[in-house]
């Protein structure tokens, strides 16, 4: 069996912080614990890279070698961390009163002293020997419900989704069958990975350079360490991760003074910080509240915030709130705004005066259906993903949305494989089709036309480029294909270093997030229609412009 010592592949094992107290979690200290494999059937079959030398090659091409070298890497520390999930049924210590219990629940690594389960999955025990014939049970009716297992394999707090079933109707259940086993083989944790019972662990002292700004990354996905990390020139203080063991890894290869499971640990920090600087990249859902603790701690902190910023309109309300207070500055990442082009492109337009349509054809990545963008909470992948070309169009286009359309073809999940159309005020057009079927080799590909009085621009895949305006056709080709991710992590760095005011402004915000919150609200709405029968749920389309005028889409 593989130990986490052997995972992290270094020399120091980095010392791991202690999970995040969820509510309805509970922390124990564990002693004793049965691994249960996945299902064969775990739903991951999506999750296939398809051509994997050419997509190498393209990449090493197109968006040049050192990115695509920081990509792999990214990937592979990733991919070796979350290997170590496992879904666990231990026994331990309550944390606080040291009562005697069982839990079971899934883990980020199966070497962790301290875990966390959810509360529905806790049973109390009389003593070492019941516990161990309550885990013996336990386990027994999870192998044997294999779709229990995955779901609580593939379970988070964060989703949304509760669970089914919970330990206690197990062991019920589990009295009234046949041939119950009264005993286990379990494992001790004779050496547990290193641990601290909470806080943020200080791994060296920081810098002493006080007036260097300080980065807080808080969400440590491959993203980040790919395409954030090697752009910020800031000193590396705190890296914070829901997976301890993510974070401790992380900021132990890339430099960290400090990391952490959850923001509330690093406060303090924060607050000490003379010139704190956040990148949150957290799950979509938890933006906004990173934000506001984050500013609680420290008004002076800057924040960067990946799209999507928010993923309700509750939340943009308080966002957009936060905002309009001048001494916070939250900046928003929508990277293709800083494309040299586009940006030259929507100056042409909004000169020109007149309509525009503009068509969007996006191949979007094959993600499997246990994926967080799944998630209630999040969104649909019209949040995730698909907002990055409803912004775009607010960019380009300059004109208030006031009617959406839109048509999904699957029942099931609604926000794949969509057509969406938006009419604006000003007599434009934008139209998006969404799908991941299709070719895989360039990732995320994207066709883009433009059209607008005599001109037509067409935009394939940020690599060509062609513009016919008065009978004359002009070809632009790239041979890199740049998205504006590096130019907008540096205008990032410039604004922070010179202290100026974020680059997007407020009124795109309300306007780009209150677009793509209507279009997710369109898609849920026909998927309840279609629920119960209703024979033309289009009619919802036009419901939404009353409402949308309302919420101020100006």
């Amino acid at each position: 069996m593989k130990r986490a010592i052997d995972l992290l592949l270094r020399r120091r094992q980095p010392v791991v912080p202690c999970p995040a107290a969820f509510g309805g979690h509970l922390r124990l200290d564990v002693d004793h614990l049965v691994e249960l494999a996945l299902p064969a059937d775990s739903g991951e079959s999506r999750f296939v890279f398809q051509h994997r030398w050419h997509k190498l090659a393209f990449f090493a091409l197109r968006e040049g070698l050192q990115l695509t070298l920081n990509k792999i890497r990214a990937s592979r520390l990733h991919h070796q961390i979350n290997q170590r999930l496992r879904v666990v049924v231990a026994i331990g210590r309550r944390e606080g009163d040291g009562a005697l219990m069982v839990a079971a629940g899934p883990q980020p690594s199966p070497d962790l002293e301290r875990m966390s389960f959810p509360e529905v999955m806790c049973v109390d025990a009389p003593d070492e020997a019941g516990a161990r014939i309550i885990l013996a049970r336990l386990r027994t009716w999870l192998e044997w419900h294999p779709q229990s297992l995955r779901e609580l394999h593939f379970y988070s707090p964060f989703s949304g989704r509760k669970l089914s079933f919970t330990a206690g109707a197990a062991l019920d259940e589990w009295q009234a069958l046949p041939d119950q086993p009264e005993y286990s083989e379990t494992r001790s944790l004779s050496k547990p990975v290193r641990q601290v019972a909470s806080g943020a662990v200080r791994a060296a002292k920081p810098g002493s350079d006080e007036g260097r700004p300080q980065l807080f990354l808080i969400g440590a996905g491959a993203y980040p360490c790919a395409y954030i990390l090697p752009l910020l020139p800031f000193q590396r203080c705190t890296v914070v991760d829901i997976n301890p063991v993510t974070a401790a890894e992380i900021g132990s290869r890339f430099g960290f003074a400090n990391w952490a499971s959850q923001v509330d640990d690093v406060s303090d920090l924060i607050a000490a910080s003379a010139n704190p600087v956040l990148v949150v990249a957290t799950y979509h859902s938890t933006h906004l509240e990173v934000a506001e603790t984050a500013l609680k701690a420290n008004p002076r902190a800057k924040i960067f915030i990946e799209k999507p910023p928010v993923t309700t309109h509750e939340q943009l309300e308080r966002l957009l709130q936060l905002r309009q207070e001048s001494r916070h500055f939250i900046e928003i990442g929508y990277n293709r705004r800083h494309v040299p082009y586009l940006s030259a492109l929507r100056e042409t337009l909004h000169a020109l005066g007149e309509p525009v349509t503009m068509t969007c054809i996006v191949k979007e990545l094959n993600i499997p259906f246990t994926h967080w963008y799944y998630w209630p909470t999040q969104g649909t992948r019209i949040t995730g993903n698909v907002s990055h070309w409803l912004d775009l169009g607010i960019f380009l286009i300059g004109s208030n949305p006031i009617e959406v359309a839109t048509v999904a073809a699957s029942a099931h999940f609604v926000a794949d494989e969509v057509a969406i159309s938006i009419r604006f005020g000003n007599g434009s057009l934008l139209n998006i089709v969404a799908s991941d079927r299709g070719n895989g080799l360039r990732g995320v590909q994207e066709y883009i036309e433009i059209r607008c009085g005599d001109l037509t621009v067409k935009v394939d895949d940020f690599m060509r480029f062609e513009r016919l305006l008065g009978g004359r056709n002009n070809v632009k080709r790239c041979w890199y294909r740049d998205k504006g991710h590096q130019r907008m992590y540096l205008d990032f760095v410039e604004r922070v270093s010179r202290g100026v005011q974020p680059f997007y402004p407020s009124t795109d915000l309300a306007t780009s997030t209150r677009l793509y919150l209507s279009v997710v609200d369109s898609l849920l709405g026909k998927a309840s229609e279609r629920a119960v029968g209703q024979r033309e749920p289009s009619a919802r389309a036009h419901a939404l412009l009353p409402r949308m005028i309302a919420g101020g889409l100006r």
